[in-house]
């Protein structure tokens, strides 16, 4: 099918309401539901339960309950999990659940790399330090809605050790992780916010007016994602090392190869010349939190937001899930990435 016949396909090109996006949310949550009988094992879990909690559900839901004790029972392994747990937790109140915050971002410190990036991650002995000589394991109650209270303690996290691996994936959560524990009082070393800004801007592929960043063991995502990626880190580290990124020719830059490679929500693949397109879920949420960490409502020509939305809407499969590359684990993933993109998941920085 030809690029035009396939975007026809997905649905009209007119305007829509916010109704077709909200029913697409609502079948989007119903699939999620449907799969708690298999269970959601680490990273889907934390990512299942924040959608809920940003489309609206109430964080005492019968499901929301039972994944918020499972998370906060597990033990802190990889990267990817933590850093959406540091997300979901400052998200739902972040004096509440300060401690775990702060082991969240202990674990983040100690598994960055020398080069100053994130891979998979791997468990940290020195995270149960900061139990302060607790005896047991606190007792942690759900709000009833999620709340936004004055942070007044601030903890200090420092580097314990080197993590190992690189990705740009868990890289970018990671950014996320540490921008929440930061909002939740975590103050991050300087040092190692710096280095993981250094990361970035060395990562680049090609001179420095191409500003495109290509995955490394991600290698299913299109270019474009991992450039959000990039985008929204260089961001966030800047805000955290209180400093202005708006001139930053490296931000600029990237946000130029993200307008030249969004074609109605589909992502490029390759070199602007010759180049496919390729649907992925993941990458478009990527999109939006870069797009909406610049504070721009449209990429280039793009109208980001309702281009990715009417591609999303036409593609929903008929039990209500995505699923880009049918693979066997793909759908709670893409599901969860498309209905972030729909709920315009904003990660603010302050």
């Amino acid at each position: 099918m030809t690029l035009p016949a396939f975007l026809m396909a997905c649905v009209s090109l007119a305007s829509f309401s916010q109704d077709p996006i909200e029913e697409s949310v609502t079948k989007g949550l119903a699939y999620l539901r449907a799969q708690e009988k298999d269970g959601f094992a680490a990273g889907r879990r934390e990512l299942v339960l924040w959608t809920l909690i940003v489309s609206g559900t109430s964080p005492q839901d019968p499901l929301c309950a039972t994944l918020f004790d499972d998370i906060l029972s597990a033990q802190r392994e990889a990267t990817l999990p933590v850093a959406l747990q540091a997300i979901l937790l400052e998200s739902l109140d972040r004096v509440r659940f300060t401690l775990p915050i702060a082991k969240c971002a202990k674990f983040l410190a100690d598994n960055q790399t020398e080069e100053g990036q994130w891979g998979y991650g791997s468990p940290s002995i020195f995270v149960d330090d900061l139990d302060f000589g607790a005896r047991r394991r606190p007792f942690y109650r759900l709000p009833e809605a999620p709340q936004n209270p004055k942070v007044l303690n601030r903890i200090r996290i420092k580097q314990d050790r080197r993590g190992e691996d690189a990705d740009p994936w868990d890289s970018f959560f990671a950014a996320l992780g540490l921008r929440a524990a930061q909002n939740a009082g975590c103050l991050m070393d300087p040092d190692l916010l710096r280095t993981a800004r250094a990361a970035w801007k060395n990562g680049r592929v090609g001179n420095r007016e191409a500003n495109r960043w290509r995955a490394s063991r991600w290698t299913q995502a299109p270019p474009a994602a991992v450039t959000a990626s990039a985008v929204s880190s260089l961001l966030i580290y800047s805000q955290l090392l209180r400093e202005d990124a708006r001139r930053d020719p490296d931000i600029l830059g990237g946000a130029d190869v993200l307008a030249r490679s969004w074609h109605g929500g589909l992502l490029r693949i390759g070199d602007d010349e010759g180049s496919s397109w390729r649907f992925h879920p993941a990458g478009l949420f990527a999109v939006g939190v870069a797009a909406r960490l610049l504070g721009e409502s449209t990429l280039g020509d793009h109208d980001w937001f309702a281009e990715g939305a009417r591609l999303l809407v036409g593609t929903q499969k008929a039990d209500g899930s995505w699923n880009a590359e049918s693979r066997e684990d793909g759908a709670v993933w893409d599901t969860c990435f498309a209905i972030l993109f729909l709920k315009k998941t904003s990660v603010p920085l302050q």
